[in-house]
C-alpha cells in the first residue's frame, strides 16, 4: 500500500493506493471495544528451550512497548529517521519496532 504520489506502474490488483483506499471508508466507523489484555499479534519462539510455539501479545504489552520506545533518549528516534529493522518480523515482532515506527517515523 502506497499513496497516490509513489505508485509503481503495474498491471497486478493487489497494489493498492493508500488515498483510495481511505476514501472508499465510511466515515461514521465506530471504533470496537477491545480487551487490553486481548491478543494485538502472535510471533512464534524458535525453541531454543523446548518445542516451537506461539505467543500471544497483548494489547497492553503492545502500547506500553511503543510508549516506553518514544520517550525521548529510549531509542533517539525521531521523524526525520528511516527505519530498518534488522531483524525478521516474526522474531519477537522485530524487537517491536514497527509499532513506534508508524507512530513516529514517516519513512519505514
Amino acid at each position: 500500500m502506497t499513496t497516490r504520489e509513489h505508485m509503481p506502474e503495474t498491471d497486478r490488483a493487489d497494489v493498492l493506493c493508500y488515498e483510495e483506499v481511505m476514501a472508499a471508508q465510511s466515515a461514521d466507523f465506530e471504533w470496537p471495544e477491545l480487551d487490553e489484555q486481548a491478543a494485538c499479534s502472535l510471533c512464534y519462539t524458535s525453541g531454543t528451550t523446548g518445542t516451537p510455539k506461539a505467543c500471544s501479545i497483548s494489547h497492553r504489552s503492545t502500547v506500553l512497548h511503543t510508549y516506553a520506545t518514544l520517550i525521548p533518549g529510549a531509542m533517539n528516534i525521531s521523524s526525520g529517521d528511516v527505519m530498518l529493522p534488522i531483524v525478521p518480523m516474526f522474531h519477537v515482532n522485530a524487537w517491536g519496532n514497527p509499532t513506534p515506527a508508524r507512530w513516529l517515523v514517516p519513512r519505514w
